[in-house]
Parts: structure tokens; sequence; C-alpha cells
């Protein structure tokens, strides 16, 4: 039945889906090891966004995968260079995020969606879309299609996220790709459980008719916090610079004159915890940048850049 209703809320958001092309998972972090594993296994080239998803980063290294980065700018992953090679490398597979890029908060441009979408069509090559929060802009304007909508015949593999739609609680995900594929992943999924837990899909089952009202209130919350600690930030740290996200439920904030993985350490003798812009990247590339959740409450948020603050003065 949580398939079905999957099937029929992708229809509705402009992704036609039938129950044979979906897979319920516990969480994204399954369902990326589940892909990759199927996909790229160990000494195999996959091409990722650089930064993105850490989980994503940590699975590959995990299993062994070759990773080709791909650049990030304000628009998402830039292509460019993947379409380049395209005919000439062995790649596997692309990792891209679609709606508002993890963890800039960026939208990611409708022209890199159709880049995906021809590279896929023309060369074959999966595409692993991550929409987990293309439902959570701050915005009051759709995002643009994915590249699923873009290329419905295409090898595409869109991973979405239910615990970031009704409920964090949830810790459940869904895989939607051709039914072909989906048999491959389904028998791999069996490897690691028999089945998603049965509470929880009947509570996703239950809120997700009601996902654009549960939705709104997270769309609303992460704004309210985006204003809070944007002021926060220029008031108390104006020698830091980020650019507004556009969606999402983080802030990707520049800090200057000191190793974000250092910064990390005094925050947390302040009793606050942030995540450097080191572990997003391939290879632990230097960045200057750390992530800030906008998923608590405004009265954490509130706290968290005051004590953001001391500890940027305890330096």
């Amino acid at each position: 039945e949580l398939r079905a209703a999957v099937a029929d809320y992708l229809s509705h958001r402009g992704i036609p889906t039938t129950l044979d092309q979906v897979i319920i998972t516990t969480g994204v972090q399954q369902a990326v090891h589940i892909i990759f594993s199927v996909l790229a296994p160990g000494g195999h080239p996959v091409a990722v966004e650089s930064p993105t998803w850490n989980c994503v980063l940590d699975i590959l290294r995990m299993l062994g995968t070759v990773v080709v980065p791909m650049p990030v700018d304000a628009g998402g992953a830039d292509l460019d260079e993947v379409a380049a090679r395209a005919h000439s490398t062995n790649i596997k597979a692309v990792w891209m995020t679609t709606g508002y890029h993890n963890p800039t908060g960026a939208e990611v441009l409708e022209a890199r969606v159709r880049q995906a979408a021809r590279l896929s069509t023309t060369a074959q090559i999966p595409i692993i879309e991550d929409i987990s929060v293309r439902d959570l802009g701050l915005g009051d304007d759709e995002p643009p299609p994915t590249v699923a909508q873009c290329a419905p015949t295409a090898p595409v593999i869109t991973v979405g996220s239910l615990s970031k739609l009704l409920s964090p609680a949830l810790r459940l995900s869904y895989l939607r790709a051709q039914p072909d594929v989906i048999r491959q992943l389904a028998r791999q999924k069996t490897v690691w459980d028999n089945g998603v837990s049965l509470l929880s899909q009947i509570v996703a089952l239950r809120l997700l008719p009601h996902w654009r009202a549960l939705a709104g209130e997270r769309r609303r919350s992460a704004a309210t916090n985006c204003a809070i600690a944007t002021e926060a930030i220029r008031r108390a740290l104006p020698g830091w610079s980020f650019r507004p996200p556009d969606g999402g439920l983080s802030m990707w904030v520049n800090i200057p004159d000191m190793d974000p993985r250092r910064f990390a350490q005094l925050a947390i003798r302040e009793r606050v915890e942030i995540l450097p812009g080191t572990i997003f990247h391939w290879g632990d590339q230097p960045t200057s940048s750390i992530r800030i959740s906008l998923a608590r409450s405004r009265e954490d948020t509130e706290e968290g850049i005051r004590r953001l603050a001391r500890a940027w003065q305890r330096d």
C-alpha cells in the first residue's frame, strides 16, 4: 500500500510512476548503499557532486568506489566535464541533487537537470538524483523539474525521503526507477533486511495524503530559522559570508581565516554541534565552509548562533 501511495504522490508531482517502479527503504542511507552496491561495486568509477551529502561519500569509501568529483556552484552540480568524457570513460553512474542542493541550499538550475537528462539518454549512464528536500523550498516558487521528468525512459534512479517530507522519526525513503532496475535493487535489499518496519510504513501511509500541509510546516519553520540565523550572523559575526539558501534544511556559511574542523571543535566546547565543510567534499578538499542546520526549533537556532559567536570570540 505504501509503494502505491508513493507512486501516486510522485505522479501528482509530475513524475509518472507505477507500483512496480518503487522500493521502500530504511532511510536514504540504505537506498544509496543498495544503488551503488548494484551499479558500481568496488573499483568502478562514479561521478559525484562535491560538496554533497556526506553519507554518500562514506558509503563510496566503504565500497572502494573510484570517485570523479563534480564541482558545485550556485546552480548545482557542473556536469560539463563528465558530459565531455562520457564516451571515453567507464563512468558507471552519476550522483547529483535536483530541487535544492544539499548542503548548500542552492536551487539546481533547470539547464543542469536537462543536461543530466540528455547525458543519461544519449550515453545510457544512470543518473541517481536525490530529491529528498525538493518539497522544502524556502520561497513560494516550484522547483525546476527532475531528471526523471525530463528523461522518462532513460536509466534514471530517483531517491526521495519520507522522513524529510513527513516526519524525521519515520526513517523511511523510497527509490523510483524502471521496473527492471527496481528488480535488481530489490534483490540486493534482501541481503540487508526482510522488510522495512511495518509500523513506520503504516504511519507513513496515513500521513502521506497530508504531505502538502506537513511539508508546508517544515518549510515555514526552516524559513523562520533561516531568517533568525541570517540576522544573528550578520549582527554578531559580520566577517562570515553566505548565500541565503533557496531551500532545504541547512545553511552553507564561509568563515574567514580558520580551518572549519578546528572551529567545529571550538563550537563543541560551547555545546553546539556544526559540521565542517571538508566532510562534504571528496578527498577532504580544503574549504572554509561549515554547515548550520535549520531543522531545529526557533529557540535552538537562536541559542545555537549565540554559542557559535562565543566560540568564535574564544579563538
